[in-house]
This record gives C-alpha cells, sequence and structure tokens, in this order.
C-alpha cells in the first residue's frame, strides 16, 4: 500500500496531510518529505495531519522522532491533528505523547 503525501502551507508553518499506513515500506517516503521540508532552517513547526493514517509501525515512530530532533534545537514542535483512535493508542504505549502535541483538527495546530 502507498504512502500519499502532500505539502500545504499553513499561515505561519508548513503542514502535511498524509494519507495511508506508515509502516516499514513506506516509512521512506515520509521521512523524505520531512527531510525536505526540515531542511530549511526557518522551520520552528511543523503540522502532520493524521486524519487519513490508518496505521504506525515502529519504523514511522522513528520517523517522527527525527522530525522532533530535528525542530527541538530550533525551538520548535511537531503536531499531529485528528490522529485515530488506535494511533494515539501507539503513541500513548511508545510514550511519543510526551513530546508530540495532538490537537483534534488541522486549524487547531496553531
Amino acid at each position: 500500500m502507498s504512502l500519499q503525501i502532500e505539502r500545504v502551507q499553513g499561515k505561519e508553518f508548513p503542514c502535511l496531510l498524509i494519507n495511508g499506513r506508515i509502516d516499514t515500506t513506506t516509512s521512506a517516503d515520509l521521512q523524505k518529505s520531512l527531510e525536505d521540508v526540515l531542511a530549511d532552517a526557518a522551520v520552528k513547526k511543523l503540522a502532520l495531519d493524521f486524519s487519513a493514517v490508518q496505521y504506525v509501525s515502529s519504523a514511522g515512530l522513528r520517523v517522527l522522532l527525527m522530525a522532533v530532533k530535528t525542530l527541538k534545537p530550533r525551538g520548535g514542535s511537531v503536531v499531529l491533528a485528528a490522529v485515530s483512535a488506535e494511533v494515539q493508542q501507539v503513541l500513548k504505549i511508545s510514550g511519543f505523547q510526551s513530546f508530540l502535541t495532538l490537537v483534534d483538527t488541522l486549524e487547531q495546530a496553531g
């Protein structure tokens, strides 16, 4: 299954609209998209619309961690919007909820 990623510019920071499963097969696609966005040192905040993400594996969590580690020294953060209950459970069990911001809608990301 493929992962579809669309970059849109929010009012103050970039957003990625993600559709599909983030697993061993597709995590490289997400990593490339995140690296492209985060290559701009002016980016301090990034929102990821997870409304169409059905699953996140440990490979996907690693990619999210890379984004957090890139933005933290800049004083920035990663915001996940519209995360399903299943993916929220994965984030909770893995401890990722402690350093990711979760909001109900992309509009609430900032």
